[in-house]
């Protein structure tokens, strides 16, 4: 599938899509963009409890009205910031946001990669998109606690934009 290709699946809009947030329209700012499988998203996110909103998200999918992009805020050291990868690490997801949208998406398309946005937050840093290097993302794609920390997801977990 050509880089572009997935993007023509959903109709993805960051600033007045159905379900996003603030953050999606800076993340050139303050993260990263990639295409990630509904299955990825949904073993690093904390499981869907009810699923209220799937059902109109499956309608949203099938009427083409825009939807936004999920996030993940991903929990990493303090030492990636200045380029220190010796320390242990231990890097999980913090939180989540489109749980619902990557189920109906799953639903409705089975596993066509999906813009995802990925933000970072450490305990002592701030990020901003020139900080996160392509090392880092890197150690990112190979896998990471889910939100609930109790299980490792194997990378490659997505892929560039």
């Amino acid at each position: 599938m050509r880089a572009k290709e997935f993007l023509r699946e959903y109709n993805i809009d960051i600033e007045k899509g159905k379900g996003a947030t603030p953050r999606n329209a800076e993340v050139d700012y303050f993260g990263f963009r990639v295409k990630m499988t509904p299955s990825v998203f949904l073993k690093l996110a904390s499981p869907l409890q009810d699923g209220q909103s799937v059902e109109f998200f499956r309608q949203c999918i099938r009427d083409r009205t825009p939807v936004g992009p999920p996030t993940l805020t991903i929990e990493v050291p303090n030492e990636w910031r200045d380029g220190d990868f010796t320390s242990p690490t231990r890097v999980y997801v913090e939180s989540h946001e489109g749980r619902n949208r990557m189920t109906a998406m799953k639903l409705e398309k089975g596993e066509v990669p999906v813009e995802t946005h990925i933000f970072l937050t450490s305990p002592n840093k701030e990020w901003r998109t020139r900080f996160i290097t392509p090392d880092i993302k890197e150690f990112l794609n190979n896998g990471m606690l889910n939100e609930n920390k109790v299980a490792f997801v194997e990378g490659p977990l997505y892929a560039a934009i």
